[in-house]
Protein backbone atom coordinates (compact mmCIF):
# COMPACT_ATOMS: atom_id res chain seq x y z
CA UNK A 1 0.00 0.00 0.00
CA UNK A 2 1.24 3.52 -0.82
CA UNK A 3 2.92 4.85 2.35
CA UNK A 4 1.79 8.41 1.55
CA UNK A 5 -1.89 7.43 1.44
CA UNK A 6 -4.02 6.56 4.43
CA UNK A 7 -6.09 3.38 4.48
CA UNK A 8 -9.22 5.50 3.91
CA UNK A 9 -7.70 7.33 0.94
CA UNK A 10 -6.50 4.07 -0.60
CA UNK A 11 -9.96 2.53 -0.12
CA UNK A 12 -11.73 5.43 -1.87
CA UNK A 13 -9.27 5.53 -4.80
CA UNK A 14 -9.66 1.78 -5.26
CA UNK A 15 -13.47 2.09 -5.26
CA UNK A 16 -13.46 4.86 -7.89
CA UNK A 17 -14.27 3.94 -11.50
CA UNK A 18 -11.08 4.49 -13.53
CA UNK A 19 -12.80 6.31 -16.40
CA UNK A 20 -16.11 7.65 -15.08
CA UNK A 21 -17.20 9.95 -12.27
CA UNK A 22 -18.76 7.21 -10.17
CA UNK A 23 -17.82 4.34 -7.88
CA UNK A 24 -17.72 0.62 -8.54
CA UNK A 25 -19.46 -0.20 -5.27
CA UNK A 26 -22.74 1.06 -3.82
CA UNK A 27 -22.97 4.23 -1.71
CA UNK A 28 -23.80 2.07 1.30
CA UNK A 29 -20.66 -0.02 0.85
CA UNK A 30 -18.57 3.07 0.16
CA UNK A 31 -19.76 5.01 3.22
CA UNK A 32 -19.50 2.19 5.74
CA UNK A 33 -16.24 0.91 4.27
CA UNK A 34 -14.80 4.42 4.47
CA UNK A 35 -15.80 4.77 8.12
CA UNK A 36 -14.19 1.44 8.94
CA UNK A 37 -11.02 2.47 7.10
CA UNK A 38 -10.85 5.74 9.05
CA UNK A 39 -11.15 3.88 12.36
CA UNK A 40 -8.31 1.62 11.21
CA UNK A 41 -6.20 4.69 10.41
CA UNK A 42 -6.79 6.17 13.85
CA UNK A 43 -6.11 2.81 15.54
CA UNK A 44 -2.84 2.45 13.58
CA UNK A 45 -1.78 5.94 14.70
CA UNK A 46 -2.58 5.09 18.34
CA UNK A 47 -5.26 7.79 18.45
CA UNK A 48 -7.94 5.26 19.39
CA UNK A 49 -8.02 1.60 20.32
CA UNK A 50 -10.52 -1.23 20.48
CA UNK A 51 -10.44 -2.71 23.99
CA UNK A 52 -10.76 -6.33 25.09
CA UNK A 53 -14.51 -5.91 25.51
CA UNK A 54 -14.86 -4.43 22.00
CA UNK A 55 -15.33 -0.85 23.20
CA UNK A 56 -13.76 2.02 21.28
CA UNK A 57 -11.53 4.20 23.46
CA UNK A 58 -9.79 7.47 22.61
CA UNK A 59 -6.09 7.40 23.54
CA UNK A 60 -5.12 10.88 22.36
CA UNK A 61 -7.67 13.68 22.32
CA UNK A 62 -4.97 16.01 20.97
CA UNK A 63 -4.40 13.85 17.89
CA UNK A 64 -8.14 13.55 17.43
CA UNK A 65 -8.44 17.34 17.56
CA UNK A 66 -5.87 17.57 14.76
CA UNK A 67 -7.55 14.96 12.57
CA UNK A 68 -8.22 16.55 9.20
CA UNK A 69 -11.73 15.11 8.79
CA UNK A 70 -13.45 17.28 11.39
CA UNK A 71 -16.92 15.82 10.73
CA UNK A 72 -15.57 12.48 11.96
CA UNK A 73 -13.61 13.72 14.95
CA UNK A 74 -16.46 16.03 16.04
CA UNK A 75 -18.85 13.08 16.43
CA UNK A 76 -16.27 11.14 18.43
CA UNK A 77 -15.50 14.12 20.71
CA UNK A 78 -19.19 14.75 21.43
CA UNK A 79 -19.65 11.15 22.55
CA UNK A 80 -16.18 10.56 23.97
CA UNK A 81 -17.38 9.71 27.48
CA UNK A 82 -19.85 7.08 26.32
CA UNK A 83 -18.88 3.44 26.69
CA UNK A 84 -20.04 2.07 23.37
CA UNK A 85 -18.89 -0.69 21.07
CA UNK A 86 -17.45 -0.17 17.59
CA UNK A 87 -20.72 -1.13 15.91
CA UNK A 88 -22.51 1.71 17.77
CA UNK A 89 -19.81 4.19 16.75
CA UNK A 90 -20.02 3.26 13.08
CA UNK A 91 -23.80 3.68 13.07
CA UNK A 92 -23.54 7.04 14.86
CA UNK A 93 -20.76 8.37 12.63
CA UNK A 94 -22.59 7.12 9.51
CA UNK A 95 -25.02 10.01 10.01
CA UNK A 96 -22.17 12.30 8.89
CA UNK A 97 -20.96 9.98 6.12
CA UNK A 98 -21.52 12.46 3.27
CA UNK A 99 -19.60 15.25 5.05
CA UNK A 100 -16.80 12.83 5.87
CA UNK A 101 -16.57 11.62 2.28
CA UNK A 102 -16.61 15.20 1.00
CA UNK A 103 -13.72 16.18 3.27
CA UNK A 104 -11.66 13.16 2.23
CA UNK A 105 -12.28 13.87 -1.48
CA UNK A 106 -11.24 17.49 -0.96
CA UNK A 107 -8.00 16.19 0.51
CA UNK A 108 -7.41 13.91 -2.47
CA UNK A 109 -8.03 16.84 -4.80
CA UNK A 110 -5.41 18.87 -2.94
CA UNK A 111 -2.98 15.99 -3.49
CA UNK A 112 -3.75 16.18 -7.23
CA UNK A 113 -5.12 12.62 -7.25
CA UNK A 114 -8.70 13.40 -8.26
CA UNK A 115 -10.67 16.20 -9.84
CA UNK A 116 -14.04 17.39 -8.52
CA UNK A 117 -16.64 18.97 -10.78
CA UNK A 118 -19.59 20.98 -9.48
CA UNK A 119 -22.76 20.13 -11.42
CA UNK A 120 -26.52 20.66 -11.14
CA UNK A 121 -29.28 18.11 -11.65
CA UNK A 122 -31.99 19.60 -13.88
CA UNK A 123 -30.12 22.86 -13.52
CA UNK A 124 -31.30 23.17 -9.89
CA UNK A 125 -29.92 20.59 -7.47
CA UNK A 126 -26.14 20.90 -6.96
CA UNK A 127 -23.98 17.80 -6.76
CA UNK A 128 -20.32 16.90 -7.10
CA UNK A 129 -18.62 14.43 -9.41
CA UNK A 130 -15.21 13.06 -8.43
CA UNK A 131 -12.96 11.46 -11.02
CA UNK A 132 -9.45 10.05 -10.93
CA UNK A 133 -6.87 12.47 -12.24
CA UNK A 134 -4.09 9.91 -12.47
CA UNK A 135 -5.33 6.38 -13.15
CA UNK A 136 -1.85 4.99 -12.59
CA UNK A 137 -2.26 5.53 -8.82
CA UNK A 138 -5.25 3.19 -8.72
CA UNK A 139 -3.47 0.72 -10.98
CA UNK A 140 -0.46 0.74 -8.66
CA UNK A 141 -2.74 -0.09 -5.72
CA UNK A 142 -4.26 -3.02 -7.64
CA UNK A 143 -0.82 -4.29 -8.71
CA UNK A 144 0.41 -4.09 -5.13
CA UNK A 145 -2.66 -5.96 -3.87
CA UNK A 146 -2.06 -8.70 -6.42
CA UNK A 147 1.52 -8.99 -5.14
CA UNK A 148 0.10 -9.45 -1.64
CA UNK A 149 -2.30 -12.13 -2.85
CA UNK A 150 0.64 -13.94 -4.52
CA UNK A 151 2.57 -13.57 -1.25
CA UNK A 152 5.41 -11.74 -3.00
CA UNK A 153 6.01 -9.26 -0.19
CA UNK A 154 5.63 -8.92 3.54
CA UNK A 155 2.14 -7.91 4.67
CA UNK A 156 1.73 -4.95 7.03
CA UNK A 157 -1.04 -4.18 9.51
CA UNK A 158 -2.37 -1.50 7.17
CA UNK A 159 -2.46 -4.04 4.32
CA UNK A 160 -4.55 -6.37 6.48
CA UNK A 161 -6.90 -3.53 7.39
CA UNK A 162 -7.40 -2.64 3.72
CA UNK A 163 -7.99 -6.29 2.81
CA UNK A 164 -10.65 -6.52 5.52
CA UNK A 165 -12.51 -3.52 4.08
CA UNK A 166 -12.23 -5.02 0.60
CA UNK A 167 -13.73 -8.23 1.97
CA UNK A 168 -16.49 -6.50 3.96
CA UNK A 169 -17.53 -4.41 0.93
CA UNK A 170 -17.20 -7.24 -1.62
CA UNK A 171 -14.64 -5.40 -3.78
CA UNK A 172 -12.84 -8.43 -5.22
CA UNK A 173 -14.31 -7.84 -8.67
CA UNK A 174 -12.28 -4.61 -8.85
CA UNK A 175 -9.03 -6.53 -8.45
CA UNK A 176 -9.85 -9.91 -10.02
CA UNK A 177 -9.86 -10.67 -13.74
CA UNK A 178 -12.91 -12.94 -13.50
CA UNK A 179 -15.37 -14.47 -11.03
CA UNK A 180 -13.24 -17.54 -10.41
CA UNK A 181 -10.26 -15.43 -9.46
CA UNK A 182 -12.45 -13.24 -7.23
CA UNK A 183 -13.38 -16.30 -5.17
CA UNK A 184 -9.73 -17.27 -5.00
CA UNK A 185 -8.76 -13.79 -3.77
CA UNK A 186 -11.43 -13.97 -1.07
CA UNK A 187 -10.00 -17.27 0.16
CA UNK A 188 -6.45 -15.88 0.19
CA UNK A 189 -7.61 -12.79 2.09
CA UNK A 190 -9.09 -14.93 4.85
CA UNK A 191 -5.84 -16.92 5.01
CA UNK A 192 -3.71 -13.76 5.20
CA UNK A 193 -5.81 -12.25 7.97
CA UNK A 194 -5.62 -15.50 9.93
CA UNK A 195 -1.91 -16.22 9.38
CA UNK A 196 -0.23 -12.84 9.81
CA UNK A 197 0.93 -11.79 13.24
CA UNK A 198 -0.30 -8.30 14.04
CA UNK A 199 -0.64 -6.31 17.24
CA UNK A 200 -3.42 -7.31 19.62
CA UNK A 201 -5.04 -3.86 19.42
CA UNK A 202 -5.16 -3.85 15.61
CA UNK A 203 -6.31 -7.48 15.54
CA UNK A 204 -9.27 -6.64 17.76
CA UNK A 205 -10.03 -3.55 15.71
CA UNK A 206 -9.95 -5.59 12.50
CA UNK A 207 -12.28 -8.26 13.88
CA UNK A 208 -14.80 -5.82 15.32
CA UNK A 209 -14.75 -3.25 12.51
CA UNK A 210 -15.07 -5.84 9.75
CA UNK A 211 -18.04 -7.43 11.52
CA UNK A 212 -19.66 -4.04 12.13
CA UNK A 213 -19.17 -2.85 8.54
CA UNK A 214 -20.43 -6.14 7.08
CA UNK A 215 -23.52 -6.08 9.31
CA UNK A 216 -24.20 -2.40 8.57
CA UNK A 217 -23.95 -2.93 4.82
CA UNK A 218 -26.34 -5.90 4.94
CA UNK A 219 -28.89 -4.10 7.16
CA UNK A 220 -28.77 -0.85 5.16
CA UNK A 221 -29.26 -2.73 1.90
CA UNK A 222 -32.42 -4.54 3.07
Amino acid sequence: MDKELTIAETFVILAQHPDKGRYRISDIQLNYGLLGAIIFDLASDKTIEVSDDRFLKVLSEKQLDNYYISAFSDVVKKNIRKQKRVKWWIKRIAQKANKIRKALLNGLQEKQLITIQQKRFLGLIPYRVAQLKDKSVQQSIIIDLRRIFRRERKVTEKDIALLCMIDACKMYKIIARDRKEAKSLQRVTHELVKDNVISVGIAKAIEEIQAAVTASVIVAAT
